[in-house]
């Protein structure tokens, strides 16, 4: 059976590239005949995934699409330009043959537009659009006239995906917020949260922690507001407030330039009587697999705090690596969790919830470790992707 993968952007060292090229390469190891198309690409973003798969490049140099405007303006034309070039990638794309592909597999952006296009030529082409995010959806705004710009750009959205839907026989998506706005347009949807690589991550879940060293605290993604990282830091500061000993590390890689919400969460850290590069060190770069994956092993907790409806594979791989999960309630992440059994779940914004249960798994090594031990064990069951892979080539009907 043959596949052929189409992302606009893989130049990015980001989530989605990189569930891209798992489901690219988890494919391959179910022998799938396997190329991919796309805009642009950086041959050293996520090599190990990659390997040899055949790669088609349709534009050069390097563009992130989603890089944003420094004022509302330059938003604007930011959004114009990154559509227009968006439509004219897919156009370009869908030139090439597609003669031998059974399956086509569309990730985000307006890659779905290809099934539209090319079902007339190739009628029996399965096209499945793995929709990590709606592009129809539009977020709450406090700037009146983004917000309104933003209700209609999501609207143009919308009539755009009614109009294309017809060529996608199957969207996957990871969360129930999101398998609600995709049966907006179509009820061919399939429901499959995004999966880890447990054995990359794994490690036993500690039975203790060494009480000569702080607590250490993780949270993980990019650097934005809708992460909610202050949250995080108010209850660590809350924490050292009472003598306890904890401190907080950040994996929050800028791609967005976002220096306001760094400059916010830095000052966020002083106000809280915290030192910066000692009690809260913050990883605006990222980290390379090895230590990411290294600090995984260390930490003693992690924190999932976001205040909007987000996914993240960075919960799921500190469960994986054998870290009992602290997650709020608004994210779609404790749609799938057990609250007390694999995860502890608190409300979004609420700082002292938060740090109760750090503190309670500060004081309590045995219900630490039968959380992380329970966390795991759903992990391995249930958020693998060789289980992942074979149910979306179940879904497909391949």
């Amino acid at each position: 059976m043959k596949a052929r993968l189409v992302h606009l952007n893989l130049a990015t060292e980001s989530g989605d590239p990189r569930m891209f090229w798992l489901i690219a390469s988890n494919l391959k190891k179910q022998n799938w005949d396997v190329s991919v198309a796309c805009a642009y690409f950086d041959e050293k973003v996520f090599p190990d995934l990659r390997g040899d798969i055949r790669v088609s490049v349709f534009a050069s140099g390097k563009i992130s699409y989603y890089s944003s405007g420094s004022n509302i303006y330059r938003e604007v034309w930011s959004r114009v330009t990154r559509k227009m070039l968006s439509i004219w990638h897919v156009f370009l794309i869908s030139k090439q043959s597609f003669d031998g592909i059974d399956m086509l597999v569309c990730q985000n952006d307006d890659s779905y537009i290809l099934g539209k296009i090319l079902k007339r030529r190739y009628p029996g082409l399965k096209v499945v659009w793995v929709m990590n995010n709606a592009p129809y959806f539009s977020s709450s705004k406090k700037n009146i006239f983004v917000k309104i710009g933003s209700l209609i750009a999501a609207a143009v959205e919308y009539i755009q995906a009614r109009w294309a839907i017809s060529g996608v026989d199957l969207v996957v998506v990871h969360d129930k917020e999101r398998e609600a706005l995709a049966k907006k347009i179509t009820q061919r949807v399939e429901l499959l949260p995004i999966p880890v690589e447990y054995d990359k991550f794994f490690s036993i879940p500690r039975a203790s922690s060494d009480s000569a060293k702080p607590f250490l605290l993780l949270s993980a993604g990019s650097l934005s507001p809708a992460r909610s990282y202050e949250d995080v830091i108010d209850a660590l500061a809350l924490l050292r407030s009472k003598g306890i000993n904890v401190r907080a590390e950040f994996i929050c890689k800028n791609f967005w330039k976002n220096d306001s919400y760094k400059n916010f969460l830095e000052k966020r850290v002083l106000q809280g009587g915290l030192a910066l590069g000692e009690d809260v060190i913050f990883h605006y770069q990222g980290l390379p697999d090895p230590e990411f994956v290294s600090l995984f092993h260390r930490g003693d907790a992690f924190i999932f705090p976001n205040r909007q409806n987000i996914w993240g594979m960075a919960p799921m791989e500190a469960m994986a690596a054998g870290m009992p999960l602290l997650v709020s309630a608004s994210s779609s992440v404790a749609e799938i969790v057990e609250d007390g059994k694999t995860a502890l779940i608190f409300p979004a914004g609420d700082i002292h919830k938060l740090a109760e249960l750090i503190l309670t798994l500060i004081k309590n090594p045995e219900l630490r470790f039968k959380i992380a031990k329970a966390g795991q064990s759903f992990v391995k069951e249930n958020l693998c992707w060789d289980v992942y892979i074979k149910k979306f080539i179940k879904a497909t009907g391949v």
